[in-house]
């Protein structure tokens, strides 16, 4: 596990901050690498987090948002939707985000 804050590996630990992420490296349930990123922001803006590059073939997709009105706060496992940007993402005010990086599947 490793921890995060508005850049990747440098958490702000200090008083005042307000964002905090982590993310949890692990083998995915068909072997593949899997990596979960949990970014919450405690501040009522959003906030910009750059976001730890992911090994070749690897994408960031969206798990859950809290801020979104259900049922779009949380996508089906294996439906996720992709980033845009796999380089950064924003946390809306008073939210979480769960993002989970694998190999996009092939859905034709």
């Amino acid at each position: 596990m490793s921890w995060h804050g508005s850049r990747a590996y440098q958490p702000d630990w200090s008083p005042t901050s307000r964002l905090l992420a982590m993310m949890r490296t692990g083998q995915g349930p068909d072997g593949e690498p899997e990596f979960v990123y949990v970014a919450a922001n405690a501040h009522w803006e959003g906030h910009a987090v750059e976001l730890p590059a992911l090994p070749d073939g690897h994408r960031w997709h969206l798990f859950a948002d809290t801020s979104a009105a259900s049922p779009d706060d949380v996508s089906f496992p294996g439906r996720e939707p992709l980033l845009d940007d796999d380089s950064s993402a924003t946390v809306p005010g008073r939210a979480s985000v769960v993002l989970v990086g694998r190999r996009p599947e092939n859905r034709d």
